[in-house]
Order: structure tokens, then sequence, then C-alpha cells
């Protein structure tokens, strides 16, 4: 029997098995993840998901194709993910607030995405137990259990199936449909790119991977397809004309690091993910991973390293060309978040289609004797070891979720794997503080400032904290620590003077007037830094208001109405600058602005009222009372 005759017999048998083989990994990865669907939503969940109003209706999602700032509530976050927007959304219409059809929606996606590996693999291996076993290595490896747990990961997983489906179309011939069905079925594997673009910009791999598919893994066909390469050119060119301010902000115009700290950092994280991927132990939502700036012994290292392994499938490309393909899908794969400088060095759920190549590996180098070329020596102990450890695999992914059972449990487990870094303890910090618990939160809190004395927020939750507990004194020093590290964070200067501000409503006398006139001083250097928050400039008139310098508050309050002319407070804050001043009419209009803008303001109605009746104007005093009352 010839080599096609072995693959083509294989893939008939994997056709008849296809039912039962589908219904076995959706069982095994529902029985490894089916407990998720009691667990919370988590982390960057709140701004995306929780918090997000563009998801409350389905109408809203024609939106999401044309307006990136739908993906958060927070306007700077914006990012072009409609069709995980859509899904999120169709969550929303079936769960309201509750979060577990999120993550019935996060568990089937996996199970689909390993269905996916093992077609792939077929086509790759021509052998449905070998596909099999790769297939599951990948579905049941612990490291993949962050995009099935954490909700927002779905962007992950999907577009990882996204990219699957359209290798999977491209390399099924057009000549196996109809001719009337030709046209269209070579058109599928664009749409499928398409879809995972509009899922999420990493995506955008399916073009070096089709091409190194097609060079490596069917050496000639590459030529063959041209014209379908350069649809899928198209395509992304498409994508990323549509999206290039997006690009360019995250990649030129507003970066996190440096270049340089970019690309030894991620030449590390290149070898600590095969470290992930070999040894999945110490699995946490944040690692323990420093920056490198230049070649440093690690990162020396680690580019020797990788180098040397691709230096390997290099020297095996004529005799087991599948070796350089996997090793350079598991490199490209992760060259998005590699490029790109992210937030958090090393995330879990960034390996998730590297991982679909290591898990080849596995069962390329375990397959039995007669399959492909060149047998490995040892392969059936290897294949014997992998089916062993797949139960392993399982056992530690169901474990792993205990993890994510809440938000204490999951930073929790953080800062016990990462004991030095800052991140899991002012997450934890500050859902403490929401809890109440403002003691242990500020303990945290301040083993997380020892680690990172440069994070602005940390030093407002510190002081918020001890604001809680009462202990003022400790916030105002934890304030003054922050302006003193950090002179040009005009958010920490506001932290002081918010402090200095609520030492002076605890007081009385003189001290209370030196404690107004400390906040002032806070607040004038916080507007040097940023001299048009508008915030800045109402507390700051607000404050010189209660030392009784009124026409210095008058320039402010005008200054903030200046700057955010559809705040009602700001136009409150004004009237009652005029009112010291004894501007009766401009208060007047002052108050008038305020309600009108909302109409349901208490406090705006209640001081139109009273100005009303220092005026002498009954009636109107009378109508402004009344709408209080109503509002309130």
């Amino acid at each position: 029997m010839t080599a096609a005759m072995e693959l083509t017999a294989a893939r008939t048998v994997a056709a008849v098995r296809r039912p039962v083989l589908y219904a076995a990994v959706i069982l095994v990865v529902a029985l490894v993840y089916g407990g998720s669907l009691d667990d919370p939503f988590h982390f960057d969940d709140a701004h995306a998901i929780v918090e997000n109003p563009n998801l409350r209706e389905l109408a809203q999602i024609p939106r999401f194709f044309v307006d990136p700032g739908a993906f958060s509530v927070d306007s700077t976050l914006a990012m072009y993910r409609p069709l995980l927007l859509t899904t999120f959304a169709l969550n929303h219409a079936i769960s309201g607030g509750h979060a577990w059809s999120h993550h019935l929606v996060n568990v089937v996606t996996h199970a689909a995405v390993t269905i996916a590996v093992f077609e792939l693999l077929l086509l790759l291996f021509g052998h449905a137990a070998t596909a099999l076993l790769g297939a599951l290595f990948f579905g049941l490896h612990p490291a993949h259990s962050e995009a099935v747990y954490y909700v927002s990961s779905r962007s992950e997983s999907m577009a990882a199936f996204f990219v699957l489906l359209a290798l999977i179309l491209h390399l099924r011939s057009a000549e196996e449909a109809a001719p009337l069905h030709r046209g269209i079925h070579r058109a599928l594997p664009g749409v499928a790119f398409a879809a995972g673009l509009l899922t999420k910009s990493t995506a955008i791999v399916f073009l070096p991977l089709v091409l190194l598919v097609d060079v490596l893994a069917q050496p000639g066909q590459w030529r063959q397809r041209w014209k379908a390469h350069v649809a899928y050119g198209v395509v992304a060119v498409a994508y990323i004309g549509y999206t290039r301010d997006l690009l360019t902000k995250a990649t030129l115009s507003a970066p996190v690091r440096s270049f340089a700290e970019q690309l030894w950092s991620q030449l590390k994280g290149g070898v600590y993910y095969l470290h992930l991927l070999t040894l999945p132990r110490g699995l946490t939502v944040d690692h323990q991973f420093q920056l490198s700036s230049g070649p440093d012994p690690y990162a020396a290292s680690a580019l020797l390293l990788l180098a040397s392994i691709i230096g390997v499938a290099l020297v095996w490309r004529s005799t087991r060309p599948v070796a350089l393909l996997l090793v350079l899908w598991f490199f490209v794969a992760l060259a998005p978040a590699s490029v790109v400088p992210l937030n958090v060095i090393v995330n879990e759920h960034r390996i998730y289609l590297s991982g679909v190549a290591f898990a080849a590996g596995g069962a390329w180098l375990a397959r039995p004797t007669g399959v492909g070329v060149l047998p490995v020596p040892g392969a059936r102990i290897l294949r014997r070891g992998l089916w062993c450890v797949l139960p392993v695999f399982a056992l530690l992914a169901l474990l792993r979720g205990n993890a994510w059972d809440s938000a204490e449990s999951l930073w929790l487990d953080a800062m016990h794997k990462a004991p030095d870094m800052a991140r899991p303890r002012f997450i934890l910090g500050q859902d403490w503080v929401q809890q109440g618990r403002t003691r242990e939160a500020a303990a945290v809190l301040v083993t997380g400032l020892e680690r990172d004395p440069n994070y602005v927020p940390g030093y407002r939750l510190l002081a918020e904290a001890c604001v809680a507990v009462g202990d003022l004194s400790a916030a105002l020093q934890w304030a003054q620590k922050g302006t003193g590290r950090l002179p040009m964070a005009a958010d920490l200067w506001a932290l002081q003077a918010e402090v200095t501000r609520t030492y002076a409503l605890a007081t009385t006398g003189t001290d209370r007037s030196a404690w107004f006139a400390r906040s002032a001083d806070a607040y004038t250097e916080a507007l040097k830094v940023e001299p048009d928050r508008a915030a800045y400039h109402d507390n700051l008139g607000n404050t010189l208001q209660e030392l009784g310098r009124s026409a210095e508050a008058l320039a402010h309050h005008q200054r903030a109405v200046q700057l955010t002319p559809e705040s009602a407070a700001s136009w409150l804050n004004l009237g009652n600058a005029y009112w010291a001043l004894a501007r009766q009419q401009d208060c007047e209009s002052a108050y008038l602005r305020a309600v009108d803008l909302d109409p349901a303001y208490v406090e705006a109605w209640s001081n139109l009222a009273a100005l009303y009746e220092q005026a002498g104007i009954p009636d109107r005093a009378a109508n402004a009372r009344a709408r209080a009352q109503a509002a309130s």
C-alpha cells in the first residue's frame, strides 16, 4: 500500500469514528472544566463585561463592528474585537449579570478548538490515533486552563479556533467540492481568517502559518495555491488599514516599555513558555518574571537556547520537515504578543495557539511505525508515556480551577507562587478594601508598594484604607511618600490634598485653616502637573472658599466650567462661588444651568431655593424646594 493510500485509509477510518471522537473530546473537556460554571468574573472582566453598558442590548451588536470604544466602559481601553463582543452580548441576553453562561461558552469554545486540533493533525499526519493524542494533549494541558477559566481570555480561544478552521479549510482541496460549490469552498478559509481577525488581532499569524504549512507539510502546494495566499493577504491588508490607529498606538505611539526591554524580555519569555508546557507547575495568573533591558546572562542564554532549537529543526529540514514546521509554528504564534509591548510580560493564555505546535510535536514524535517517513527511536515508549500523562494533565487542570473560585483565592494563589510581584498584592488589597477588610488591605498594600514603589494607584489605595480605619497620620505619611518619590504624579498631589482636607474637616480653629491651606497648596501642585484637570480646579476652588478666598476660588470654578461645560457639579460649584461674592444674578444662572443639565440634582435645587428665599421670591423658592424634595 502506498503512502497516499495509507493516508486515505486512515482518514476514512477517522471519518467513520468522528462522532464518537467528538463526543469523547467534549465529554472529557466538560468533566475537567464543568465546575467553572460557578466561578465569578475576574480582573479585566469588570471593565469589558460587567460594567460595559454596550453589552446590555443586542441592538448594540452592529455598533461593535464600527466602534472600538464599545469594547470597554473605559474609553482608553478601546479594542476592535466585534465578534468577541457579540458573544458577550449574547451571554448577557441569556444570563444577565451572572457569569455561568460566559463560562459555558468558554468551555464549549475550548472543546471546539480541541476538535479543530484533531482535524488539523489528521490532515497533517494522516493517522487518527496520533491526531487524537495530540488533540487531547492540547485540550487537557493545564497551561491552557487560563483561556477557559478566565472569561476575557475567550478572545484567545476564539481566535485560535478560527485560525485552525481556516488552516483546515485551506488544506482540504477545493476539488473535493461539487463544481458549483468550489468558489464558495475556496472562499471559506478567507472567511474564517476574517472571523479570527474580528475576534482578536493576533489571528494575523494565520498568514505565516498557512505559508509554513504549504511549504513544509505539503511541498510544492504553495505554488499551486498562490491565489489563495493573495486573497488572505487582501483580507489582512483590509483589516490593518481599518485598525491602523489602534495598532499604531499599541506599537509605536504609546508603548508600555522600550523596544530593547520588550525584545530581551520576550526572548526569556519564549524559554519560560517552553518550561510551562514541558513542566506545568507553578501556574498562576501573575508569574514571577522580571524585565531584561539587554543581553543579561538569562536573556543571552535564552537567545542561545532558542537559536539552538531552530538550528536543529533546520538541520532536520530535509528529513523531518514537520519538525521545522512545528518549531516555527510555536514562535510565529507567539510573535504578536512578543512584538507588541503589553502591560504584563508573560501570560499563560498567550501560549494557547503555540501550545498546538507543542502538543502536535509530542504526538508526532510518538507516532507509530509506518506513519510518516522516518520514525523516531523510542516512539512507542514516548507514546505510552504521553497517553499516561493525559489523566495527570486532566487532574492538574481540574485542580487549577480552585484558584479561580473567587478573586481572593486567585490573587492569594498568585501571591504564594510569585512572592516578589506587586500586582497580586495591589489587586488583593483593592478587593479587601471593597469587602471592608481595610486593616488586612492596608497590610498587603504596604508589601505591594515595597515591591513596586512607583505604582501610583497603590498609594491611593493604601491611603484610602488608612483613612477607613481612622489612621489619618498613616494616610498622610503614604501620600507624602508618594509625592516625594513621584513628584510629577498629579494624582498623588491630589491624594495628599484630599487627606489634608480630611484632617481639616476633623479639626477646628486655626488648625482647621492650616490644614485647608495645606490642601490648597497640594491641589496647586497637582495643577502644575496637569493644569487642565477640571476636578482639580473644582476641588481647589472649594478649598479656597473654605479659607474665605472666594475671588481666587471663582477663577478656578470658571476654569472648571470651561473644561467640562456639561458637568452639573462644576456649575453648582461656580454658583456657590458667585453666592459668596454676592453676585446673585450670576449665582442664579449657574444653579439653573446645573439643574438644566441634571434635573434630579437635589443639592442644586436646594441651593436655588435658598437663594430665592434670601432674595425674597417665595413662589420660586417654594417651587425649587418642591423639585428638591421630588428628586430626593
